[in-house]
């Protein structure tokens, strides 16, 4: 199963931009990569058939653990 969320823009100029922290724009928001309850995060993007998935707070879930971009590991 495959799913996406659309990233929020913002415009100042005209132009549409992605603002930095635009990934997790759930209420409540999602669980930070740092939380004990990070893969609690809403699935931004998934690819079973390579086994990962990427959550809105920067965590890459593996099927057999989880790493986050936040750590430099990535």
């Amino acid at each position: 199963m495959q799913h996406s969320t659309q990233l929020d823009t913002a415009t100042t100029t005209g132009t549409p931009r992605r603002t930095p922290d635009s990934l997790c724009t759930h209420r409540p928001t999602c669980p930070t990569a740092d939380s004990p309850d990070r893969e609690a995060a809403h699935t931004i993007a998934s690819h079973p058939e390579q086994g990962w998935a990427l959550l809105c707070n920067s965590v890459l879930v593996f099927e057999v653990m989880s790493i986050s971009q936040s750590q430099g590991l990535v």
